[in-house]
Parts: structure tokens; sequence; C-alpha cells
């Protein structure tokens, strides 16, 4: 599965389950799974694993469900992937933090597509103070088909 394929199952399957947390615990547990299968890199990994964990929000309770089920899943598999100080990182959710890294996530998945990015589009990217509309722009970063239609879809709201 590439990554790109990843981001897009993990965003059909929040929306498939906007109303079931359970089962969404299932899936973000079996797409999280998937990553360790594929044979990535540790880096890549974390990347990937940042982008499903924004992408894939739960309730609280099923968080802490959703960490102890991928700890045993590593500790059995031998993969420690996601050291117990990049978990607690992101369970603090630092909002500068998560700001930053979801302006440089849409960046990276635009350049990776399309090539290099205008930097007046860049700007308006890094002027976003909003995690919900950065999170809507990295799906859309994902899923359209060019810049022109990201740049259409950002236009009205920058």
């Amino acid at each position: 599965m590439n990554p790109f394929a990843v981001m897009v199952m993990a965003h059909l399957k929040t929306q498939a389950t906007r109303q079931q947390p359970n089962q969404r615990l299932q899936w973000k547990l079996e797409v999280t799974k998937s990553l360790y299968r594929r044979g990535y890199s540790r880096q890549n990994i974390l990347e990937l694993f940042r982008l499903v964990n924004w992408i894939m929000t739960l309730p609280e309770e099923l968080e802490s469900s959703f960490n102890t089920e991928i700890a045993a899943f590593e500790e059995e598999e031998k993969m420690p992937y996601i050291t117990p100080l990049e978990r607690f990182a992101q369970e603090a959710g630092v909002s500068a933090g998560v700001l930053t890294r979801g302006r440089e996530d849409i960046l990276d998945i635009l350049e990776t597509r399309f090539g290099p990015v205008p930097s007046s589009l860049s700007d308006r990217i890094n002027a976003i103070d909003d995690a919900t509309y950065l999170k809507t722009l990295l799906i859309q970063a994902v899923t359209l088909s060019s810049l022109e239609d990201f740049e259409r879809a950002i236009a009205p709201n920058s």
C-alpha cells in the first residue's frame, strides 16, 4: 500500500465511522498495524502514523485503548517504532506543534504529488491557525487531482 493509499484509506474509514467510534478504533488499529506490516522505514511509519492519528481521532477512552493495543502489538512484533516519549508528545498535543506539523504535512504532500509549491500558496497555508481547517486541507491535498484544484479549494478560506 503506498503512502497516499494509507491516507485515503484513513480518510474514507473516518468518514464511514463518523457516528461509530468503536468501529473507527478497529479501523485505526488496522490501518496503523498495516504500516508496520508493509516494511516501511521507522521514519516513514512515524510520519504516516502522525497523519493517521490526526485524521482518525477517537474519544479519549478509545484513544487510550488504541495506545494500549498498539503498545502490545509493538511488543509482540518487536517493533518499537513509536517510542513512549513520542507517544507522550502526541497525547500532550501541543497545539503549536500540531499546527506546524499540519502545515508541513500539507506542503510535503502537495510537493510530492504536484512538484514545487508556489510561495504564495505556501504562505497562505502557513498563515492558517485552525487545526480543523488544516485537517480538511490535508485530506484535500491527498485526494484532489491537481494543485490548481487545491488552490481553488483554499481560495475562499484564506
